[in-house]
């Protein structure tokens, strides 16, 4: 998962290369689809333009494994494809790579190796504490969709 964040908001990942932070966690290895936020967007839900689309080219994949639209496996489970961004606007705040259908004991143990056990709400690794079982992976996100 640290590949998947410097990925997306490392030096050389996404959003430094793009200039918007990806709205997929597939964007990193599978070249977006330039003005058609239904098939890729940014992390606002805004269109993928055809000059980032340009610099996507000239600068990926950001991660060295594939990603497929499918969602990315994982020994913990599936990530969904899409992040969510919290605000979902151009404030500074967050994207989750969210994973479904975990089992609490692998959350727990993720927490303890990522966070040292920090708890559902706070630290990398975060989780719903009502059902349905829910875990997100957060990455810290700059004032750019």
């Amino acid at each position: 998962m640290a590949d998947v964040a410097t990925g997306l908001v490392g030096a050389n990942g996404f959003r430094a290369k793009l200039g918007s932070n990806a709205g997929r966690v597939s964007q990193l290895t599978n070249r977006p689809a330039a003005n058609n936020a239904a098939i890729d967007d940014d992390s606002c839900g805004g269109v993928i333009t055809g000059g980032e689309q340009g610099n996507w080219d000239n600068n990926s994949p950001f991660v060295k494994f594939m990603i497929p639209r499918s969602g990315l496996v994982t020994p913990v489970g599936v990530a969904e494809d899409t992040l969510w961004r919290i605000p979902n606007n151009n404030a500074n705040g967050i994207l989750l790579v969210v994973f479904k259908a975990v089992d609490m004991r692998d959350i727990l143990l993720m927490d303890a190796f990522v966070d040292a056990g920090d708890g559902s709400g706070a630290g990398l690794i975060r989780w719903t504490t009502t059902p349905p079982l829910v875990m997100y992976y957060v990455v810290t996100v700059d004032n750019k969709c």
